[in-house]
């Protein structure tokens, strides 16, 4: 029935293939009926693309086909002799299982009777992969199983495998499948069942099993609850912590923090903390290192009191360089620097001068990546210890962190403004310096990115005269960025910028409003389109009679800018208020500006803000006459060619010449470039009949986010009061001789778009020189 293995030997897919043909697709059968042959075909990749299309599929068909037509298919993918096909349908049972449930009872009962089953059997599959994929499916399908039914259903599947005494494999997945199910399962079943079953796999004679069972006992722990956890189930994880097998013993170490979440205070103190004393004690290297890494973590759950110098001393050694034989790959500093701010929590300010010296060793620790994890979370460990100890002891520590590698330098700069925030309002200032230093530095555009998502809050730190003099014009330049990502998220915050200038003095403020202002009147219509991204911000972050009275006259005036993508701009930010129902969604002003780019000449201006239905049938008629006057203009411009016969070429003109798509013929005067109107009208074709991009323009990835993209934007600056592009302008008048190779649409990526409007007067025109209008 099937063809060869998955790969076959001569790495294709199934047998070889004698053409085309045969993975063509029947275009005369019905859905149902191509899933059939797919599912039966000779050809693997046809059975693997059906079996990861398989939930889609259903959902096309329908509830009631997939019931009668596509369930019963199942039982015999299932056994296809394709590892990647079995692995590939198990994946596809989760979303095919929410269909159903969310189908009815009776759908639902399909799903219990069929899908599980499945499941049941391609766990014990003789592929690891397949049978990892469907044990992470068993544990996903759990959540849609109804209470009722997840003692019959679902945790007999589990004990069977536990039960299975010829199959180590099946009891260690058991395991692992019995914790990850634990909370699906309930209280009840993980009392009555599940935590028994731990319990007796804890001893089997396999010392693999009892690692296993080392490894998964946190949410069981957590399920069955304290008191039960503390009788039945810690006795067993103390006993395994002292199991002869080392590697059973560092899966408890593992294990260690996820218990000691599930009991109470003095049971940690009393019995736990003993446990990772002898673990750190650990006659295996491996055990040991595993302990330290659960040090810190362990240490967070415990009270201040219950910390003892000896607890402490095993956590601070973790620092120390000569813990490793290599300072420079001594990991477990890492770990120690990871969960220093979790310590220092526990600790509070009143034993910081004991973990003091600790913070200092890791901050000049010679591997940046231990300085990178304190360097984001240097706000928390300040917020902690307060401000007499952060001006201190801490801001030192900040100074080197601006000064060391980027990579460590993000983090101190990505929490500058929670930094200084708890710095004495006298030392804040001296730091100003640092915002210019990130803001000049053009390579690392990323660094800049951090500054400008804390300029909302970098405009209520500083004093009236050092917010006007500094963080104004620093607000104004990340506005106006090269990159996109860093202007999208500066402009967020000039709207508590504008306000905060108001309360210091109205004329600073007024200044900072005609320098927006400034923007929407600008040559450039980048410019124009970054003041319309600013209004959508000052709509919500400035006052209505601001608003309405400084910023509102302009962004009506700019839905009728000359340029498509100033208008086009305005349409998006619009729509983007509307779905957030924002304050201006019922304006009356603003309704109007919004009725009018309805109707705008542009389809990329006017779709944003089209209900759903006249949006689709735009488009249909937006699609069909573009192509129309495209395939007539082909047609045409070909049937006027005058051909001629090309000159002997010589050797080396032969290897340099490439051919264009009317060759090897002179052009005559006046003939319309065809290849670039269709290059620029499949551009267009693509885009709107797929996904529109998040510029809003067909085929325009993103609003020239990259240096590249920018550089071609300004070279269109010089044309950006021409509306659309004139009769001279369509015509190709250069000779033969002078024309290169017509370019790829490829070419015509992240470059100025002719506006819709344009490019169909321009095959208006080219039609009209033909004659043919």
């Amino acid at each position: 029935m099937y063809g060869s293995e998955f790969p076959s030997e001569n790495g294709d897919f199934g047998p070889s293939l004698n053409g085309p043909d045969e993975l063509a697709i029947d275009e005369s059968l019905s859905l149902i009926d191509r899933i059939k042959n797919f599912a039966f075909s000779k050809i693997g990749l046809q059975r693997l693309v059906n079996a990861r299309n398989f939930a889609n599929s259903a959902k096309d068909v329908g509830l009631e086909d997939t019931i009668t037509h596509l369930l019963p298919l199942l039982e015999t993918m299932a056994e296809d002799p394709d590892a990647p096909m079995r692995q590939a349908l198990v994946e596809q049972f989760f979303e095919l299982a929410t269909f159903l449930s969310n189908g009815g009872d009776a759908a639902y009962r399909k799903f219990i009777d069929t899908i599980l089953p499945l499941v049941a059997k391609l766990i014990s599959d003789k592929s690891q992969e397949v049978s990892a994929s469907a044990g992470h499916a068993l544990v996903e399908l759990s959540a849609l199983i109804h209470p009722e039914d997840r003692g019959a259903h679902l945790l007999t599947i589990v004990l069977s495998l536990a039960h299975d005494d010829e199959s180590e494999e099946h009891r260690m997945i058991a395991v692992q499948l019995l914790n990850e199910m634990a909370k699906h399962l309930g209280k009840d079943l993980c009392q009555q069942f599940v935590a028994l079953e731990l319990i007796s796999l804890a001893e089997d004679p396999l010392f693999r099993v009892r690692k296993a069972a080392a490894g998964n006992f946190a949410n069981v722990c957590k399920t069955v609850g304290q008191e039960y956890c503390i009788q039945r189930l810690l006795p067993v994880f103390i006993h395994l912590s002292q199991d002869g097998i080392w590697g059973v013993r560092k899966a408890c170490a593992e294990s260690l923090v996820g218990v000691a979440e599930s009991v109470s205070q003095e049971v940690r103190h009393e019995k736990l903390v003993d446990v990772l004393e002898n673990l750190l004690k650990d006659a295996s290297r491996w055990v040991r290192v595993a302990t330290f890494q659960q040090i810190g973590p362990f240490l967070s759950l415990l009270r201040p009191d219950q910390i003892t110098d000896s607890l402490l001393l095993h956590y601070t050694s973790m620092a120390n360089p000569s813990f490793s034989p290599n300072p420079s790959e001594n990991e477990i500093a890492i770990f120690c620097a990871y969960s220093f701010p979790a310590v220092v929590m526990t600790l509070g300010a009143e034993r910081w001068h004991e973990i003091s010296a600790t913070f200092q060793t890791l901050v000049k620790d010679m591997q940046w990546k231990v300085r990178k994890t304190l360097s984001h979370s240097l706000h928390e460990i300040a917020k902690i210890l307060g401000p007499t100890i952060m001006d201190n002891e801490l801001l030192p520590t900040l100074d080197l962190f601006l000064k060391d590698l980027d990579e460590v330098k993000m983090g101190a700069v990505q929490h500058l403004a929670e930094l200084l925030e708890i710095v004495q309002p006298s030392k804040r200032e001296a730091y100003l310096p640092i915002f210019n230093e990130i803001q000049s530095d053009q390579e690392n555009w990323r660094l800049r990115s951090y500054l400008s998502r804390q300029l909302r809050g970098f405009a209520r730190l500083f004093s009236p005269a050092a917010t006007y003099s500094v963080i104004t014009p620093l607000t104004m330049k990340l506005c106006r960025d090269p990159v996109a990502q860093v202007r999208e998220v500066a402009i967020q915050g000039l709207g508590a910028l504008v306000e905060r200038l108001g309360e210091i003095d109205s004329s600073w403020q007024a200044e900072i409003i005609r320098t927006i202002q400034s923007l929407a009147t600008a040559h450039t219509f980048k410019d124009r389109q970054l003041f319309v991204a600013m209004c959508e911000y000052l709509m919500d972050d400035v006052g209505q009679a601001t608003f309405e009275r400084e910023f509102l006259p302009h962004l009506k005036q700019l839905s009728r800018d000359h340029v498509p993508n100033v208008r086009l701009s305005v349409s998006r930010m619009l729509a983007k208020h509307f779905e957030k129902n924002g304050a201006y969604t019922s304006h009356a002003e603003v309704q109007a500006v919004a009725s009018c780019l309805r109707e705008d000449e542009d389809y990329d201006v006017r779709c944003y803000l089209l209900p759903e239905n006249e949006r689709v049938l735009d488009i249909r008629r937006y699609v069909t006459q573009r192509q129309q006057k495209l395939q007539r203009l082909q047609e045409r411009g070909q049937n006027m060619v005058q051909y001629r016969a090309p000159e002997p070429l010589s050797v080396h003109e032969e290897e340099e010449s490439s051919p264009s798509i009317i060759s090897p013929t002179r052009k005559p005067t006046g003939f319309p470039d065809v290849n670039r109107l269709a290059a620029l009208t499949n551009l267009y074709l693509n885009g709107v009949t797929s996904d529109q991009s998040e510029s809003g323009l067909p085929g325009l990835s993103g609003d020239d986010d990259e240096e590249v993209a920018a550089e071609n934007m300004d070279k269109m600056d010089e044309a950006d009061d021409l509306q659309v592009t004139t009769i001279e302008d369509t015509f190709d008048q250069t000779p033969l001789e002078d024309v290169e190779e017509a370019p790829a649409v490829s070419d015509y990526d992240n470059t100025y778009r002719l506006p819709n409007a344009a490019l169909d007067a321009e095959l208006d025109a080219a039609l009209e020189h033909l004659s043919i209008e």
